[in-house]
């Protein structure tokens, strides 16, 4: 006779054996390979984070064999126009069928270089409003030459992507606040 774990086909992990996310940053160089690169170099010994780095969505479909996105991070800075406008490209390149992955709490806007405002090309109301209409969370974040504020944003998209995957149980949506800045 069949045991219960012979008919429940139940993924598992093994306590020793750490899980890979998959997390998609979305932005213009030198802002998305920037963050990426902070993301990738962020020490977090609770699971693997494989990050994949584009320009614009949509993605080419040139690799079928592509695991599946657990988190999208948008990036984009004060001190760059294109950049958001970038993000509202990709955000319009999205077909209805994926949309709901916004509702799910599997995206967010990561803002860098907005702790000075003598540089700005952006206001706070073009990003915020823009968060707003497409219902982004939104993460503030210095320049990417500030090593602290990098590991900051890279460990709150780190804890962000662990809830999108659904580590522990814990859903996306859980402590997922409108905005974010660090006091660093």
């Amino acid at each position: 006779m069949a045991g219960v774990k012979d008919l429940l086909p139940l993924k598992t992990n093994a306590r020793d054996r750490l899980e890979t996310h998959q997390l998609l940053v979305v932005g213009i160089p030198p802002f998305g390979k920037g963050f990426a690169a902070a993301v990738a170099a962020h020490r977090d010994e609770q699971f693997r984070r494989r990050v994949t780095v584009t320009d614009t969505l949509p993605l080419k479909k040139e690799d079928d064999t592509r695991a599946s996105i657990d988190f999208v991070c948008f990036v984009a800075s004060m001190q760059s126009r294109l950049s958001l406008e970038k993000v509202r490209e990709s955000l319009q390149a999205i077909v209805p069928e994926e949309q709901g992955f916004l509702v799910m709490g599997r995206w967010a806007l990561v803002v860098l270089n907005s702790s000075d405002p003598s540089r700005f090309a952006l206001t706070l109301d073009d990003v915020n409003g823009f968060a707003k209409s497409n219902e982004l969370p939104v993460l503030f974040g210095g320049s990417l030459d500030d090593a602290k504020a990098m590991d900051f944003l890279a460990g709150r998209v780190a804890t962000l992507l662990r809830r999108a995957a659904r580590e522990n149980g814990v859903s996306p949506l859980f402590g997922m606040a409108s905005s974010s800045r660090p006091d660093v």
